[in-house]
């Protein structure tokens, strides 16, 4: 993800990474988002369920893996900010009997340990299923 506060810098940083610009550099460089740092990377998978703005949702889970989405206007308190997304994979959930992945799980689990964010994630779709206002985690798409 990357976010900017002028939209014609987020249409022509769009552009440049849907010409093969290096999405992390370009995050590095000029998003004001946190996980700029990290190259604009989340540290958890995206679920519709984190976003929002449903135009925003929409467009972002139709992109392809290797395709990028926006930029998207959102309000953040005074400002508009304009996101610009990079879908680096896309999975399908699966439905199977716990059994048949709980080893999957745990294996991965000692390899990746659930970031902070995911546990924010989570508490905040928690209070929303509830009809809590609840504001985005850090590091959480709008």
């Amino acid at each position: 993800m990357l976010v900017v506060e002028d939209g014609e810098e987020a249409r022509g940083l769009a552009a440049r990474a849907r010409a093969g610009e290096d999405f992390a550099a370009l995050a590095r460089e000029h998003s004001d988002h946190p996980t700029a740092e990290k190259g604009g990377r989340f540290d958890f998978p995206l679920l519709e369920a984190d976003v929002n703005d449903p135009e925003v949702r929409e467009a972002l889970f139709a992109t392809p893996a290797g395709g990028v989405a926006g930029p998207f206007a959102t309000k953040g308190g005074r400002a508009t900010w304009h996101q610009v997304y990079r879908v680096e994979s896309v999975a399908v959930a699966r439905r199977v009997p716990w059994a048949e992945v709980a080893a999957e799980v745990e294996a991965d689990l000692e390899k990746r340990p659930v970031p902070m964010g995911e546990y924010e994630r989570w508490r905040r779709r928690i209070l929303l299923r509830h009809g809590f206002a609840a504001m985005p985690a850090p590091g959480e798409a709008g």
